[in-house]
């Protein structure tokens, strides 16, 4: 890896060790800039917190890490404002209060580093604060080399300290509730974090844990010297609140806290010891700020890119696409990211759960008769059947969509199954799948009744702020009525679907998007006790067992091909079993300013452009 200097006299200037200057001669060129600054301080003067400027490059005042990360992108331009639309109310700023976090995410992944990130582009794992990594020949144990010089946003040192106080001390401690540390846990993947010296860390999981790398690029590293007290005090949800002095909030991200104003924005400010350079050596980000704008939705996020209100799209609505192809051209321009990773879906609330203690069953969330339906599969394939989705694709998407092969998309070329059942739009065999199971008779209103009398209707919950859906639900509801079953809509906001999905389990049926793009062969909707799980829980039937003991192996083999045997097996299960109705696979579009330059756009991501938002830069200005 190259390593870079920056000229203390002249901050742009780099210098490229040789061989004979690298290793000690790059300590000792640091050496004779910090001498020289010492007697001529005038030479030295960075730039001030809330005026970052390219001094802020130079080894002095904002000194450069030994080995400073190196971007795979182009060099750039620094300077400018970058303008970035969110939907949802921010409110945290602490990565481990995920109860919170959903929302704040856009803004944390700015201002914190992990121990390594993965590009959503090539979907590797690449270097973050730590420099390199190797796994150990029991394949538990993982070591970490940290960068030497790496400082946290204001100023302060970073080591191996922060490292094992955020992974030991905070996210396992008994008063933050970090459910992905308590999920590891409870399936036996949990590890210990120690500290080898000031820059080397051992991460020692109980059993071989094939996802190791692909936890611990998802945990932010936190400042022990900002968090240490809170900790001991048991108060840690007390330090970087939403109503924290910006220059309270510290990170090691490409971006520092420079002002927010609940509902209204976030504004990010160049953090000036990020430890990260393009090829050239010029320090990132290339930006001076980011302005990320609170909006309600999508729609709202379209009308102020129109207006230039905002600089990206990262999501362009299918039936904008025309409209926004029409006026692009000059300030800005539309990208097609193919199909996407992500399916929209229908699930039937299956969930039975026995109490742990008094082994009795709690009562059902819907009414007996209605679990009994929604547990067969023959009713569910019968209302797979019933859906045109070719008309849905056509009169909704505008085309821009497709018909899902399953539980993971085409799009995914090497995890996907391609061979597993299908159930395209089939009117009849609709209306067979249910007279098998009883459902024959029609009432003077037309619909169908069960053996016991019962019409066989049910509520679908959608969330509101998104119309595709909300046309995709009407489209459903007209679909199963021509074949005697009646729906009836009922409209939610978002945050009142996931109560209901994950929390009361409340619903009879809902639609949602769900999130696709395995990096590994692994999913939390899948296992019965995962945190995305939604259809049912603690009573497997035989084949969720079978899903639960295969997400295990998936978890415990380092082996690529016996992850995708399995992973073929599990895909297949859900396939025959159709505890997930699949509805659409939609093509991916975004738009964003013409002279936007380093996009490495990625559908494996929401923020499909501005995933790598620290490597970005306006090229006019």
């Amino acid at each position: 890896m190259e390593t870079i200097v920056r000229s203390a006299i002249h901050p742009e200037t780099t210098v490229k060790p040789t061989a004979a200057t690298d290793g000690f001669g790059v300590a000792m060129l640091y050496a004779l800039v910090l001498a020289l600054c010492s007697t001529v301080p005038s030479l030295c003067r960075g730039a001030e917190r809330n005026d970052p400027s390219p001094a802020d490059a130079g080894p002095l005042k904002y000194p450069l890490p030994e080995t400073p990360r190196i971007a795979r992108c182009d060099p750039g331009i620094r300077g400018g404002r970058l303008v970035v639309a969110h939907s949802g109310d921010f409110r945290t700023f602490s990565p481990f209060d995920l109860g919170q976090a959903y929302t704040s995410f856009e803004v944390m992944r700015l201002l914190f580093g992990s121990l390594l990130s993965f590009d959503e582009q090539t979907h590797e794992f690449v270097p973050d604060l730590a420099e390199s990594w190797e796994v150990k020949e029991d394949k538990k144990t993982w070591i970490f080399k940290l960068r030497r010089g790496v400082r946290w946003s204001d100023g302060k040192p970073f080591d191996a300290d922060d490292v094992v106080f955020t992974i030991k001390d905070l996210y396992q401690s008994e008063e933050v509730l970090f459910d992905a540390w308590r999920e590891l846990k409870i399936v036996g993947f949990d590890f210990e974090a120690s500290k080898l010296d000031d820059y080397t860390v051992k991460v020692a999981f109980r059993q071989v844990y094939a996802f190791a790398l692909q936890t611990l690029s998802g945990w932010k590293i936190l400042p022990k010297h900002k968090f240490a007290a809170a900790v001991a005090e048991k108060r840690p949800y007390s330090i970087y609140r939403r109503d924290s002095k910006p220059q309270d909030v510290v990170g090691t991200g490409p971006f520092r806290l420079k002002d927010f104003r609940r509902g209204e924005f976030t504004l990010l400010e160049r953090n000036p010891y990020y430890h990260s350079v393009d090829r050239k050596g010029t320090r990132l980000p290339y930006l001076d700020e980011v302005l990320i704008r609170e909006v309600e939705g999508d729609e709202e996020k379209k009308e102020l890119f129109l207006r230039r209100q905002s600089d990206v799209l990262d999501w362009v609505m299918p039936a904008d696409f025309e409209l926004l192809q029409k006026q692009s051209g000059d300030w800005f321009r539309i990208i097609d990211l193919g199909l996407e990773l992500d399916t929209e879906v229908l699930v039937f609330n299956q969930v039975f759960i026995v109490d742990a203690d008094t082994q009795r069953p709690h009562p059902p969330f819907v009414d007996q008769h209605k679990l009994k339906w929604f547990s067969d599969p023959k009713f569910r394939k019968a209302v797979s059947h019933a859906i045109d989705r070719r008309a849905i694709i056509q009169n909704i998407y505008h085309g821009r969509a497709e018909e899902p092969l399953g539980f993971v998309t085409r799009a995914d070329i090497k995890w996907a199954n391609t061979n597993v059942a299908q159930y395209n739009h089939n009117a009849a065999a609709a209306r067979r799948l249910l007279a098998e199971i009883g459902m024959s008779d029609h009432g003077e209103d037309g619909f169908l009744k069960d053996a016991a009398g019962k019409r066989v209707e049910f509520v679908l919950t959608v969330p509101t702020g998104n119309k595709f859906r909300e046309l995709t639900a009407e489209a459903i509801r007209e679909d199963l009525g021509k074949v005697g079953v009646k729906v009836e809509l009922q409209r939610v906001d978002f945050e009142t679907l996931q109560g209901k999905l994950h929390a009361n389990h409340g619903y009879e049926c809902a639609i949602f998007l769900l999130s696709g793009g395995q990096t590994l062969p692994y999913s939390t909707t899948l296992k019965s006790s995962g945190p995305m799980h939604v259809w049912r829980s603690y009573r497997p039937v035989d084949w969720q067992g079978r899903l639960d003991s295969l997400m295990v192996l998936q978890s415990t083999t380092l082996d690529p091909a016996i992850q995708k045997k399995q992973w073929d097996e599990a895909q297949a299960i859900m396939a025959e079993q159709l505890p997930l109705i699949y509805t659409v696979t939609r093509r991916g579009y975004a738009a964003g300013r013409s002279d936007l330059r380093n996009l490495r756009p990625s559908n494996s991501t929401d923020r499909h452009l501005t995933w790598n938002l620290e490597e970005l830069y306006l090229g006019r200005q």
